[in-house]
């Protein structure tokens, strides 16, 4: 719990370069299982060059590539779950593979067509697979996908599939694995990466969407557990999008009344926090800079605080937009625990 004495009185608005000082910059590794989701694409993402960089070696055929994995500098399982996204090859679309794999690769046996030459793979692990255990196998859903695995067989396969799918001389097999194309730019680093950041933003437009969604709320999640943790107030209240009394959306007399992430609020006392927590660069964090300022004038005016939690290294990125959050607030810190102290004591300090 929130020891009042614990802490010396301190400044509460930070500057751009004092909070930078305490950030985090990537999401906390603890918080990954509040959602897996959220923390796969924001992974996947952060190591979409390394993933370029392993399809950039010039191989002669879909196994001689399979035997450079062992020395890249990527887990197996995080490669194999690059290649299901970039095929867009669904959950579903990999139990049915699984299952009817013998109807599109009879006795195991793909015939291919590699640079002009027809070469052959070998599958077996994959035609003894279950579809309701293959991922496990791959290890590539949940938790799983931030585990150290071995490359094994399923994944060879799997790999293999995903990257020369498209290419079976069988027509029937070609069109079920229409997208598993990846084996064509292997070696040619430019169109490499033209086709894997376009093929990603149209795959993953409505994942990274609710990638940002679920990163934001669990992020407002942990706050408020922590909040409630330490501060040691009686009749206080703790609201998610929640309002504060006399602040209204821009236009003061519009009635409309502005929500902030979090409020917490004890006897006619009110703090409105909001919260971001961007990884990669995006406009989120413009729009909160740009409303700070009209926001933080009838906060003051109203009698209530206004306090800030930013991180991630994509707002850092926006110097100009933290420094006019920070100019607007009466506290403003990062997303680590010793930060989250400092929120605390300031609540409390306010609201006692």
């Amino acid at each position: 719990m929130y020891i009042k004495n614990s802490y010396v009185s301190m400044n509460y608005q930070r500057t751009f370069e004092q909070l930078q000082q305490h950030a985090a910059l990537s999401w906390p590794i603890e918080l990954t299982g509040q959602d897996d989701g959220a923390a796969i694409i924001t992974a996947l993402l952060h190591t979409q060059n390394d993933f370029i960089a392993i399809l950039n070696f010039p191989v002669r055929s879909v196994e001689e590539f399979i035997t450079i994995l062992p020395s890249a500098n990527m887990r197996p399982n995080l490669f194999v779950k690059h290649l299901i996204v970039l095929s867009d090859f669904s959950a579903e679309k990999i139990k049915r593979s699984i299952t009817h794999l013998q109807k599109y690769i009879p006795n195991g046996t793909l015939q291919y067509e590699w640079d002009g030459q027809v070469k052959t793979y070998q599958f077996q692990a994959l035609l003894d697979a279950s579809a309701t255990t293959i991922k496990k196998k791959l290890g590539i859903e949940g938790p799983t996908l931030f585990q150290e695995y071995e490359l094994n067989d399923h994944m060879r396969e799997m790999i293999a599939l995903l990257l020369i799918g498209a290419s079976a001389i069988d027509e029937e097999t070609a069109i079920w694995f229409a997208q598993c194309e990846i084996s064509n730019y292997l070696g040619n680093r430019a169109k490499l990466e033209e086709y894997v950041k376009q093929r990603y933003i149209w795959v993953s437009t409505i994942a990274k969407g609710s990638t940002s969604n679920a990163l934001g709320h669990a992020a407002q999640n942990h706050i408020v557990d922590f909040l409630i943790q330490n501060i040691n107030l009686d009749n206080i209240t703790f609201q998610k999008d929640g309002n504060l009394p006399g602040v209204t959306h821009y236009d003061p007399g519009s009635g409309k009344e502005t929500n902030f992430d979090i409020v917490v609020s004890r006897l006619g006392k009110y703090v409105g926090i909001e919260v971001s927590f961007q990884v990669t660069t995006n406009s989120v964090i413009q729009r909160k800079s740009r409303e700070a300022s009209a926001s933080y004038l009838q906060v003051q005016k109203a009698g209530h605080k206004m306090a800030y939690v930013i991180d991630g290294a994509g707002n850092f990125e926006r110097h100009q937009a933290i420094r006019l959050i920070c100019a607007n607030s009466d506290c403003t810190v990062a997303f680590t625990p010793s930060e989250l102290l400092v929120l605390a004591q300031f609540i409390t300090e306010f609201l006692e």
